[in-house]
């Protein structure tokens, strides 16, 4: 058997689009299996994007631009909480918002991304991400599920800690903007 032919080998990392995987399997070929690896938990760069619940997930800026993960993972949308972006893709819908860190002035633009989360997962798998997936890009999907999904602040956040274990949704910041 040839180096080409190992199911290790570098033609066989990425799913064939035409070939349809389970989301699991899909993250395991990018990211080795992160369940069993608790530096994953530190190291926010090194973990694939969370299902929070079904189309809506909770990733970094490293997730947002790697074209194969979005595609095999039929994202639609991203929702952009860094202010940059260095790729676009055809057939992905991108808001792009500068929220700061720790939100200053920022409850507008937060504020505009949840009303897209709301319109864009009627269509479409969506995307969340800011630099590391743990502050901002959790807390605005904790106000979508609050907002738009009837679940409480707490029971909110306790979901989105379970789904990403690193996430540290911060929903005395809504009180306090």
């Amino acid at each position: 058997m040839s180096k080409s032919d190992s199911p290790s080998g570098p033609e066989n990392i990425l799913a064939p689009l035409n070939k349809r995987y389970d989301k699991e399997t899909i993250l395991n070929q990018y990211f080795g299996h992160p369940k069993d690896n608790l530096l994953n938990i530190v190291n926010t760069f090194n973990c694939p994007p969370s299902e929070i619940i079904p189309g809506l997930w909770i990733g970094n800026y490293y997730d947002s631009e790697n074209e194969d993960l979005i595609r095999n993972l039929e994202i639609g949308a991203i929702v952009n909480l860094t202010g940059s972006i260095r790729k676009l893709f055809v057939g992905v819908v991108h808001l792009v918002l500068l929220i700061d860190q720790p939100f200053n002035n920022s409850k507008p633009a937060a504020l505009d991304a949840v009303e897209f989360i709301a319109d864009m997962i009627k269509k479409r798998d969506v995307l969340v991400h800011c630099l590391g997936g743990v502050d901002r890009s959790p807390t605005v999907v904790q106000k979508y599920l609050v907002e738009y999904r009837s679940m409480s602040e707490d029971d909110a956040g306790r979901l989105i800690k379970r789904k990403r274990p690193q996430a540290l949704p911060h929903w005395d910041w809504w009180e306090e903007n």
